[in-house]
């Protein structure tokens, strides 16, 4: 059997997450399951757009300034990947809906995110 492609395994990365965040949505009583929903379906995306351009072998990691052979490299030393905003903006024109669609999901994200790390920090609960 022929070795898979890394593409592939980014691909059925992206299945996963996407099936995780459906879990979460169907939680009834759940109070982070919103939360959570959103964070998954973010990562199904950024996954799902990440395969389909390692599949085309276009560019998903930074690259340093000015230095085309040299990445730039996260804390524990990998290279650093696009976000899903950098991804889109290459894979999806302006005014496109599904772009508008990730754009509101991104939003959630950045939002629903920190919302618990605050209200914890502050003392206050739902």
């Amino acid at each position: 059997m022929p070795r898979r492609h890394a593409w592939q395994y980014t691909l059925e990365e992206a299945r996963r997450q996407a099936l995780i965040a459906i879990d979460f949505y169907n939680r009834p009583g759940d109070r982070r399951s919103f939360s959570d929903f959103i964070a998954h379906v973010h990562l199904a995306w950024q996954n799902l757009l990440h395969a389909g351009r390692m599949r085309r072998k276009a560019e998903i990691f930074y690259r340093e300034a000015g230095r085309q052979r040299r990445f730039r490299r996260n804390p524990d030393g990998s290279k650093k990947t696009w976000g899903l905003a950098q991804c889109l903006k290459f894979e999806f024109k302006d005014g496109d809906p599904i772009r508008a669609n990730i754009e509101f999901i991104i939003g959630l994200r950045n939002h629903a995110g920190w919302r618990p790390l605050l209200q914890e920090s502050a003392g206050l609960s739902d």
